[in-house]
């Protein structure tokens, strides 16, 4: 779950800043397609990464899910409660999904 850990370094770095393209999403209109369009190509990025890392649709995007509310709700609380706790659940998810040997 290293997307996580590197969520907990990019708070410390940024002060909380949260993710630039959400940031930008709450202050553009669907009618601004150029930056809409690039927000959406980031974040699809995002999910085809945890896709090609899980090799499991659903579960890539209920983890890409959790990462995403890990990166709002820490910058809303400001601090890193969010980020271990959503990691937790999406280690328990990834785990309760593989095959027992």
């Amino acid at each position: 779950m290293s997307a996580f850990d590197f969520l907990v370094d990019r708070n410390i770095a940024d002060d909380f800043r949260g993710c630039s393209f959400l940031n930008m999403l709450s202050e553009t209109s669907p009618e601004k397609e150029l930056v809409y369009d690039e927000i959406q190509n980031h974040k699809s990025g995002l999910l085809l990464f945890f896709k090609y890392e899980l090799k499991d649709k659903e579960l890539a995007y209920l983890i890409y899910s959790l990462f995403e509310n890990a990166i709002i709700e820490s910058k809303l609380q400001r601090n890193q409660e969010p980020v271990f706790r959503l990691k937790k659940l999406a280690e328990n998810l990834i785990h309760a999904k593989r095959p027992s040997n």
